[in-house]
């Protein structure tokens, strides 16, 4: 009786064999390039409206201010992440514990909120 061990040296030598003959039957030919003609970029050519100008040089503009706050970013140090991560926003849109009974505060900021900022009774219109 053939035991799996047998089986599976005999499945792998197969598939071995199998993809040593196809690595063999590739060949690989270079061709010679030739170079006919220069090359011209139809974007490089004088532009009759300026505010296309403008556009592009905005884009360019935003393009490389992202760039360099991207590299700013990448090149910051571990502790400077780390204290970025750590940071507290201004605002936490959830309530703690019982004292959040309100649904639609959910998303609001607390500075906006009524029941944690009470107004101040103005001494001018009070009617005394």
């Amino acid at each position: 009786m053939i035991s799996r061990l047998q089986i599976r040296s005999a499945l792998l030598t197969a598939i071995v064999a199998v993809a040593a003959a196809g690595a063999l039957a590739q060949e690989a030919v270079m061709e010679e390039v030739r170079v006919e003609a220069t090359f011209s970029s139809g974007l490089e050519l004088q532009r009759q409206n300026p505010a296309i100008d403008e556009l592009l040089k905005r884009l360019e503009l935003r393009d490389q201010q992202r760039r360099e706050l991207e590299l700013q970013e990448a090149n910051k140090s571990t502790a400077t992440k780390v204290i970025d991560l750590l940071k507290l926003p201004a605002w936490v849109p959830f309530g703690f514990g019982a004292s959040e009974s309100k649904v639609d505060s959910f998303f609001q900021q607390n500075y906006m909120r009524a029941d944690l900022n009470p107004r101040k009774e103005n001494p001018l219109l009070d009617a005394k």
